[in-house]
């Protein structure tokens, strides 16, 4: 796979989980859109991303479509090598999607 349709790819990932991310962090749980994102640079930051005002949102936005960019990255090479992963692009793109999801909360959430 080039180069450009892993950036494609890990974009796409990204707008569509920015999009969800987004409508969850303001709509259903009654944050403001700033806090979403600055949570995520709180990675980096810690506690004093919330206090960093739109450098913070811009780091946590940044983060996140990079995280997104090298999911579809490490799915790509994984592709190479497991000729699975391209026979069932959606079963094995949800699957995939779940491990990370899992990875990234420290546990298994069904």
């Amino acid at each position: 796979m080039s180069p450009i349709r892993i950036l494609k790819a890990g974009l796409l990932a990204g707008l569509v989980d920015f999009a969800y991310a987004s409508i969850l962090g303001v709509v259903v749980l009654h944050r403001p859109f700033s806090s979403v994102w600055q949570g995520v640079a709180s990675g980096w930051l810690g506690p004093a991303a919330g206090k960093l005002g739109a450098p913070a949102v811009a780091l946590g936005i940044v983060t996140h479509f990079a995280i997104a960019t090298t999911m579809a990255a490490v799915f790509a090479l994984a592709a190479l090598k497991v000729r699975f992963l391209t026979r069932q692009p959606l079963l094995s793109g949800a699957a995939y999607v779940y491990v990370v999801r899992c990875f990234e909360t420290g546990g298994v959430r069904i």
